[in-house]
């Protein structure tokens, strides 16, 4: 179809394109580090792939008036996506760094630069200031999917003066979002983030921490999702004898601009967490409380109290290798009945040898029950799922890395039923 040449020609043409500015910006960070000195300049080049695959059922979908191509976009997006990348990485400096990582794959043009300067850490006062950038480009229109053609700025700042043991840090971050083509869920932001922290350390208490914080993002394209939320955070971690153990406790208070949404909530969390203090930890453990309250009772959205606990039992042997179980189980009071309850167990194992290899490896299992399944339509389900995350330097400078991932749900309905499928890999050269 004369269509479709035409989007092969500018496809092809696009990715030429981007294939040139990719061999330039390669060009340009070569130069910058041949420069430089050795000792303060790295470069990566490396190679990868990115697959992702999800199989899911829906009992109904309208694709009248759609086009083809936009029912086959969704369809490639919904069901599978493989990519391969050439990557570029170059890092120069120590008290002023500049590093850069441009990424070229089949469907899009990604680059990431940032740039950070601090002064030393070990003066009473010392501060550091970073700016991020990252764009998204793809080859065609055909592939601008929902993630796929955006351009994220942000700029943080940190100031810290310390008192002996105590001491007051400021914070700033400035976040900058544009997307060509903004939806639903891209659409264009500007958030600023300010925190206020003040902190001591004394034995046997690690630290212990107060943090005040005030976010304000704005939307300029729709002001039902502009919002400035308040927020009060505490820490506090311990040593006793052998143990060690942390506590968090979060709030926060968030008011959207326009109070139609019914978005307006407050939240409570608390992250507790315990180990043994020795060179290989036997009994790491994990309880998060999360609650949200939901100002208008009109609102869409429901309160609830999510409450998750994990406690790892090690077996730490020779040579690196520590196998462990870990139970726990997740549980969910709501207010629109769906409430449920999931107990979990996971086995793993992990290695990390003398050479610089770590492995991991987990099977994990749960079954998530509803008990007011009957009332709000939620069906009881099963889960399996598998990680395995492998890191290791193959030759002094080549280094090989692989993240695995395999997630099922079984439900009593057939239709519900879930699976996901993800695998990135990628071998890098250290020049």
């Amino acid at each position: 179809m004369p269509v479709t040449r035409r989007t092969g020609r500018r496809g092809y043409a696009s990715c030429t394109a981007y294939l040139r500015r990719f061999l330039i910006v390669a060009c340009v960070c070569l130069s910058v580090c041949a420069a430089a000195p050795a000792a303060i300049a790295q470069v990566w080049l490396g190679v990868g792939y990115d697959g992702v695959s999800q199989e899911f059922f829906l009992t109904t979908i309208d694709t009248s008036g759609q086009s083809a191509d936009v029912i086959e976009e969704f369809r490639r997006t919904a069901t599978s996506i493989n990519e391969e990348q050439v990557l570029l990485r170059t890092r120069v400096g120590r008290l002023l760094i500049w590093d850069q990582t441009t990424a070229l794959t089949s469907l899009y043009w990604q680059h990431r630069t940032s740039l950070l300067a601090y002064t030393d850490r070990g003066r009473r006062t010392w501060g550091g200031l970073e700016y991020r950038f990252n764009m998204k480009r793809p080859h065609t229109e055909r592939e601008t999917g929902a993630f796929s053609n955006f351009v994220f700025q942000e700029i943080r700042g940190t100031l810290e003066r310390r008192f002996g043991s105590a001491a007051i840090r400021l914070r700033g971050i400035g976040e900058l979002v544009h997307y060509p083509e903004p939806g639903l869920l891209t659409y264009d932001y500007r958030q600023f983030r300010g925190e206020v922290q003040i902190g001591r350390s004394t034995e046997p208490l690690h630290f212990q921490e107060a943090t005040v914080l005030l976010i304000r993002r704005d939307v300029p394209d729709s002001a039902r999702f502009s919002y400035l939320e308040a927020g009060l955070n505490l820490g506090m971690g311990w040593t006793m004898g052998l143990w060690r153990a942390g506590v968090a406790l979060e709030f926060a208070d968030r008011r959207y601009d326009l109070d139609q949404t019914g978005l307006d909530h407050g939240a409570i969390r608390l992250h507790a967490n315990w180990n043994d203090d020795g060179l290989q930890a036997r009994w790491p453990g994990l309880l998060e409380v999360e609650g949200y309250h939901y100002h208008d009772r009109t609102s869409l959205l429901s309160d609830f109290l999510r409450l998750e606990f994990r406690q790892r039992r090690a077996f730490p042997l020779s040579r690196g290798w520590t196998p462990y179980i870990e139970p726990g189980v997740e549980s969910v009071w709501s207010a629109v009945d769906e409430d449920y309850l999931e107990p979990r167990m996971a086995i793993g194992t992990e290695l990390l040898t003398l050479r610089g290899w770590w492995a991991s490896a987990e099977a994990r299992v749960g079954h998530r029950n509803y008990p007011n399944g009957s009332i709000s339509g939620l069906t009881d389900f099963w889960r399996l799922g598998f990680n395995l995350f492998f890191d290791a330097p193959l030759w002094p400078r080549v280094t090989l890395n692989v993240v695995y991932t395999q997630d099922w749900e079984w439900h009593s309905e057939f239709a519900d039923n879930l699976s996901l499928f993800l695998l990135s890999a990628g071998i890098r050269y250290r020049m």
